[in-house]
């Protein structure tokens, strides 16, 4: 070996040594570190003790331990804020709804011979409909009917069936029928729910300064042939209250 290749191979060799002892300097101080923190941790600690206080960090080692559990609050108090945002969401279209005016059309209810017991349309609702079809019968009085009035005849939603007697036609659920009626007033449509078979009519009497008389209603989804019998009935409803309408007229 030449003595220039030995020159090199010592200076790498110290230049080595000298790397290794700065290491072992660094993970002297390290540990000196170490100790002096878990020294000043204890001495905290001691002092919190002595404070007639509660002490928020006696249940926690290490001040890791905190920083961990801070994190877990941070976490709970971001979920906090997201529920707080959906909140502010939904007051935020609850305004929106607001700003739409109220229905035209005001809805009463059929009496049988004025007999206030004997309501067609609330004993079909309260007794012949499921949860889902009663939830889709409210939404479509509340939300078409009672917007549109006897001009629903003119759409989807209707049906006129001579001499005053016209029908309310539902074929979508609760959520659909709000959906349609939002897109109907230019407002966001709310989320999409499971679509149950839905096949409903609801008589209906137009008069006065805007009043809907519900006459009755009839499942056509669990009856389908019952439907002609059914109109008869409504007709016949409707019979009857033009005859009260014309008893009070002459007394």
């Amino acid at each position: 070996m030449s003595d220039i290749e030995s020159s090199s191979m010592g200076r790498a060799l110290t230049g080595l040594i000298r790397v290794l002892a700065e290491v072992a300097d660094d993970l002297t101080a390290v540990d000196g570190a170490a100790v002096e923190y878990a020294r000043q941790w204890r001495q905290v600690n001691d002092v919190l003790v002595a404070v007639p206080l509660e002490n928020p960090l006696r249940a926690y080692p290490t001040l890791w331990d905190w920083y961990a559990r801070c994190q877990d609050d941070l976490r709970h108090a971001q979920t906090r804020s997201l529920h707080l945002e959906e909140i502010s969401a939904r007051a935020a279209e609850t305004l929106t709804l607001l700003e739409v005016g109220p229905p035209a059309f005001s809805i009463e209810l059929f009496e049988r011979d004025s007999n206030p017991n004997d309501v067609p349309y609330l004993s079909w609702f309260l007794h012949d409909l499921t949860k889902p079809k009663q939830l889709a019968a409210k939404a479509a009085v509340e939300r078409i009917l009672a917007y549109l009035g006897n001009a629903v005849v003119e759409t989807e939603w209707g049906g006129n069936l001579q001499d005053g007697l016209c029908e309310l036609r539902i074929r979508r659920t609760a959520a659909e029928v709000e959906s349609w009626w939002r897109n109907y007033q230019g407002l966001p449509e709310p989320e999409p729910q499971p679509h149950v078979e839905i096949l409903l009519r609801i008589y209906f009497h137009a008069y006065g300064d805007k009043v809907i008389l519900l006459l009755g209603g009839f499942d056509k989804g669990a009856h389908p042939n019952h439907e002609k019998a059914e109109v008869r009935q409504a007709k016949a409803n409707l019979q009857n209250w033009r005859t009260q309408q014309e008893r009070r007229r002459t007394r």
